[in-house]
């Protein structure tokens, strides 16, 4: 038997400044280049991610058994400016347990034949630019905005898996999730 256990902490940080200009041939000083706010914007996004895991492996007689859980804190803060719009900040907080199971046995004594189930949970966020609350046109009549109320999608996931003669393979499973985006 083992036990293990660790933590991690993520930090990531995406700045992106989107300039728009246009030729102004009335201006007689300088490139004659002026910036167009309605259309230019500029996005600072912060996450960080915060976990603690640990995982037991273990032998039971012919079952090979690991069980593993993990404590996941995010904190999420996007900054959205420009577009000729008001600048709009939001935080969003979440804590999550990521359980995992792993089971599996051999059906004969030469091992030809295994029967494994698993068992998981994972959590997917939203892309930080479909959460920003700003307008964005796209062309003359078409415009994107996003929603900042998005929260992290969750799959459970559950599969049954029996291998046959070191050769085949049959499996059987379900995905269950939750907030899909």
């Amino acid at each position: 038997s083992s036990l293990r256990a660790g933590a991690k902490i993520t930090d990531n940080k995406i700045y992106s400044s989107n300039l728009y200009t246009a030729l102004d041939e009335t201006l007689i000083l300088g490139d004659g280049w002026m910036e167009l706010p309605a259309l230019s914007s500029t996005t600072d996004y912060r996450e960080r991610v915060a976990a603690l895991y640990s995982t037991y492996n273990t032998q039971l007689g012919k079952v090979a058994l690991s069980a593993g859980l993990r404590g996941e804190y995010t904190s999420m803060k996007p900054t959205y400016e420009g577009l000729g719009q008001e600048s709009e900040t939001f935080e969003r907080n979440f804590f999550n347990l990521f359980p995992t199971l792993s089971m599996s046995m051999p059906l004969n004594d030469f091992g030809s034949n295994i029967l494994s189930l698993t068992a998981s949970r994972k959590v997917s966020y939203p892309y930080f630019g479909s959460m920003n609350p700003q307008r964005t046109l796209i062309s003359e009549y078409a415009a994107t905005e996003g929603n900042p109320d998005l929260r992290p999608s969750y799959t459970t996931s559950f599969a049954l898996t029996t291998v046959l003669g070191y050769r085949y393979t049959v499996s059987v499973g379900a995905d269950f999730h939750r907030d899909a985006v």
